[in-house]
C-alpha cells in the first residue's frame, strides 16, 4: 500500500496583513496604511483603536471598515459620536484629521488639501505654477493621484456613496464644518511665513490649486441626468428632499446668518433674510429643519466654529431638547452627560466657549432666547 504524501500548506500571513484583513481600509497604501498588530489595539478602548488606526494605520477609510476595529458589538452610534473628533468626511470617506499626522505649517497644508478634496474629488492644477512644492507633494501623494495628461489630482478613493445615502445628517454637519474651517485656513495662511519654502507652498496652494479651478460638483450633476437620477434614489431611499437651486442659495444664506448668532428665533431668522433683500419663503421651515435643531421652538445651528468642539456642542442641545423649555442646566449635569456620552473630557476653554455661544447664566445655564 502506498503511504499518502503529508502535504502541509505552510500559513505565512503576517500579524500586520492579518491585521488589515479583520479590518480593512481602502486601497490606499503607503507607509502609514500597513495593519496595526492584533495585539497593539485589543486591550484598548473604541476610541483609542480609533486613534491608533487614524494615526498609525490608514488615512482614508470607509465607515464600514471602520466597524471592524470593534467586531464584537455594534458599534455604529459610538463611532458616529466619536469619528467627527479624529477625522474629516471627505467624499463619503473618513480621512485622519492632520492633527494626528502632522503639526504647524504642514497641518495647514494637508487641511486645505483636503478642504478642496471635501469639495470634489478631482481637482485642477495650473501647470504653470511647476514643479510642485515638496510639502505639498508629499501630502497629496498620500490622498490623489497626479493625471499630468488631465492637469488634475484625483482622490484616491472612489466616493463613498453608500455612507452618504445612510447617514445624510452626518454629512450636512461636515459640510457646516468645512464652511467654517474654510475661512479659518485662509486667514492662517495670511500669516507671516517662517521661510521661503513655506511662502511657495502657500503660493502654490492659493494660485496653482485655486479653489476657482475645482470643477463644481453641481455644474456636473446638471450635465449628467445619471448623477441626477442618483440624487433623486438616494432622496427616495433617505427622506430627503431634493433641494432646487433656490433652496442651495436659500442654505448658503442661512448658514451665514447663523453664522453670526448660532442660536435664533423664527421671528429673528425672518428679520434677517428681510435685512438681505429676501422674503422669507414658504420651505423656510423645511429648510431650516436641514441646519439647525429645534429646541422648543428656537433654532439652534447643528454645526457652529471649531469642528473639533462639535461633539460637546451636541450633546448640550440633546440635554436641552429633553428637558422642558426655559430649563436651567448646572455645570455638574452637562459634565455628567458629557463624560457619559464622550468619554472624554475637554479643557475649560473649550467649554467654555460650547456653552457661551448657547447659553445665557441666570443662576445656572440656560438657552438663548434667539432674539439677536
Amino acid at each position: 500500500m502506498m503511504r499518502e504524501k503529508n502535504n502541509h500548506v505552510k500559513f505565512v500571513v503576517k500579524n500586520s496583513d492579518y491585521a488589515t484583513s479583520l479590518c480593512p481600509g481602502t486601497s490606499t497604501d503607503n507607509k502609514r496604511s500597513i495593519g496595526i498588530p492584533i495585539r497593539d489595539v485589543i486591550s484598548l478602548s473604541l476610541e483609542e483603536r480609533l486613534i491608533k488606526w487614524l494615526s498609525e494605520g490608514r488615512q482614508v477609510n470607509r465607515f464600514a471598515a471602520l466597524l471592524h476595529l470593534d467586531p464584537t458589538i455594534s458599534i455604529k452610534d459610538d463611532l458616529l459620536r466619536i469619528l467627527p473628533l479624529y477625522a474629516y468626511l471627505v467624499q463619503g470617506l473618513w480621512v485622519s484629521k492632520s492633527s494626528l499626522i502632522c503639526k504647524g505649517f504642514e497641518a495647514l497644508v494637508r487641511d486645505y488639501i483636503i478642504f478642496l478634496f471635501s469639495k470634489n474629488k478631482t481637482i485642477r492644477y495650473d501647470k504653470r505654477k511647476s514643479p510642485i512644492p515638496p510639502v505639498v507633494r508629499h501630502y497629496l501623494s498620500q490622498l490623489a493621484f497626479q493625471r499630468p495628461l488631465f492637469s488634475d489630482l484625483k482622490f484616491r478613493e472612489a466616493t463613498d456613496l453608500s455612507f452618504i445615502k445612510a447617514y445624510p445628517h452626518a454629512v450636512k454637519e461636515q459640510e457646516c464644518a468645512w464652511s467654517s474651517r474654510e475661512q479659518e485656513l485662509l486667514e492662517s495662511f495670511r500669516g507671516s511665513f517662517r521661510n521661503m519654502m513655506e511662502k511657495q507652498a502657500v503660493d502654490f496652494l492659493m494660485n496653482g490649486l485655486n479653489p476657482k479651478l475645482v470643477k463644481k460638483v453641481t455644474s456636473s450633476a446638471i450635465a449628467d441626468p445619471g448623477h441626477k437620477k442618483d440624487i433623486n434614489m438616494m432622496a427616495s431611499s433617505t427622506g430627503m428632499t431634493v433641494p432646487s437651486s433656490s433652496q442651495e442659495e436659500l442654505v448658503k444664506v442661512l448658514l451665514e446668518v447663523f453664522r453670526l448668532h448660532s442660536v435664533r428665533s423664527l421671528g429673528s431668522i425672518k428679520q434677517a433674510l428681510q435685512g438681505r433683500g429676501i422674503d422669507p419663503p414658504p420651505e423656510l421651515i423645511s429648510v431650516l429643519g436641514q441646519i439647525t435643531e429645534n429646541v422648543h421652538g428656537v433654532y439652534v445651528s447643528k454645526s457652529a466654529g471649531n469642528p473639533d468642539l462639535h461633539a460637546l456642542r451636541t450633546v448640550i442641545i440633546k440635554l436641552f431638547m429633553e428637558n422642558k423649555p426655559n430649563a436651567k442646566l448646572r455645570n455638574n449635569q452637562i459634565v455628567a452627560a458629557v463624560r457619559s456620552s464622550l468619554n472624554r473630557n475637554f479643557s475649560a476653554d473649550e467649554y467654555k466657549q460650547v456653552v457661551n455661544g448657547l447659553c445665557i447664566n441666570k443662576d445656572g445655564w440656560m438657552l438663548k432666547d434667539g432674539e439677536c
